[in-house]
């Protein structure tokens, strides 16, 4: 799995962006690099309320700010326009099949503002070029959780100045209940858990036939 781009619309002081992440034939490595305050942090928060409904890396300087593009809101309020669409979509392809998650939210111009509820859809192409759109409550985050599980979420996107805590001795348990959830090794524990109490019912049955044969 591997994300191709990222469109960003009136977020935060992104107005209208697309990131194209093309891979390359020898590398498939990308760095977004700028000066502080440029956006590199809300590039990430749009990702992780994209997918997750959150911005954990909002910090107080940008927490009690809407989430509006403020120059768009402006203008939108000098031309008398009532609502504004805040959209992220993200792009992800897997072995020929391409998914995009898009998550869509209105803000009100209307005396002091306010935002609506998002909606979060997904469109799903598969191999075969079939495209299904999905945007119940469920499926779109069933299809996140599938690919980006939303209890590790931090340890796919994570803001990189904040590194020193990802090896901090009380983020052991947390890097190995991730490490799990990702290799699946809880299935295979589980499954081994369910042959062991199947060959310990069979060995019990046997054991009373005999003492029958007896």
């Amino acid at each position: 799995m591997r994300i191709d781009s990222v469109e960003i619309i009136n977020y935060r002081q992104y107005r209208n962006v697309s990131f194209e992440f093309v891979k390359g034939k020898v590398y498939d490595l990308h760095i977004i690099n700028g000066k502080n305050g440029m956006g590199k942090t809300n590039f990430l928060n749009s990702i992780t309320w994209c997918l997750y409904n959150e911005e954990p890396h909002l910090g107080k300087k940008n927490s009690g700010k809407p989430r509006i593009n403020t120059t768009v809101l402006k203008e939108a309020i000098e031309a008398g326009i009532e609502k504004v669409p805040i959209i992220v979509k993200i792009t992800i392809s897997d072995n020929g099949e391409t998914l995009i998650f898009e998550r869509k939210q209105d803000y009100s111009t209307v005396g002091e503002g306010f935002e609506y509820k998002s909606n979060f859809s997904v469109t799903y192409m598969e191999k075969g070029g079939e495209t299904k759109i999905f945007s119940d409550s469920e499926t779109p985050n069933n299809f996140v959780n599938m690919y980006m599980p939303r209890n590790i979420k931090e340890y796919f996107f994570f803001d990189g100045e904040q590194l020193e805590k990802y090896f901090i001795n009380e983020q052991g348990s947390k890097i190995k209940d991730a490490i799990h959830v990702i290799s699946q090794v809880q299935l295979l524990s589980s499954m081994r858990e369910r042959l062991q109490n199947v060959i310990g019912d069979l060995q019990n049955e046997a054991g009373k036939k005999n003492k029958d044969l007896d």
